[in-house]
């Protein structure tokens, strides 16, 4: 008759863990701060690989929206009539596009009544030389970007 085999006694398996932890414990162990740099470097690597696709992009930043899928196949229509590539259309299209700001009559007559007292208060220290003249002229610009903003009702988008 044949013999059972002999399985292993939990002491024997206790003594097999220890002796492989002991082993293991040979390996350097790590303080909490290398432990932590280690894991700040490991981090820095992986970001560092995420950039790497970036690397020699002139334009990194993606910008993305969704739409209907009849939109899309107007957009596309458009951009190939243009023949320019789609970064350029969309690009161009959206910074030349003129600026409609949605507000109502009331929010409009508020804006209207603060620029107002704004450029009253501009010009009184302006006459008095308070204001420089590279402030004057950016504020000179803003006042021109307003005034090319298109303003229309709730109803006008």
């Amino acid at each position: 008759m044949a013999k059972a085999p002999k399985f292993p006694s939990y002491d024997d398996i206790v003594k097999n863990k220890s002796s492989k932890n002991k082993k293991s414990l040979k390996k350097k162990l790590y303080t909490k701060d290398e432990w932590e740099q280690l894991e700040e470097k490991r981090k820095q690597k992986e970001r560092d690989r995420h950039k790497l696709s970036d690397k020699n992009r002139k334009k990194p930043i993606t910008i993305a929206y969704r739409v209907s899928v009849e939109d899309r196949e107007r957009i596309y229509k458009r951009i190939k009539m243009t023949g320019y590539p789609i970064g350029v259309f969309m690009t161009d299209s959206i910074l030349n596009a003129p600026l409609k700001i949605v507000v109502t009559k009331k929010v409009a007559d508020e804006i209207a009544n603060n620029i107002s007292e704004l450029v009253a208060e501009v010009k009184t220290a302006n006459d008095r030389g308070l204001i420089e003249k590279e402030t004057v002229n950016k504020l000179n610009d803003i006042i021109s970007y307003f005034q090319e903003v298109e303003v229309v009702d709730e109803q006008g988008y």
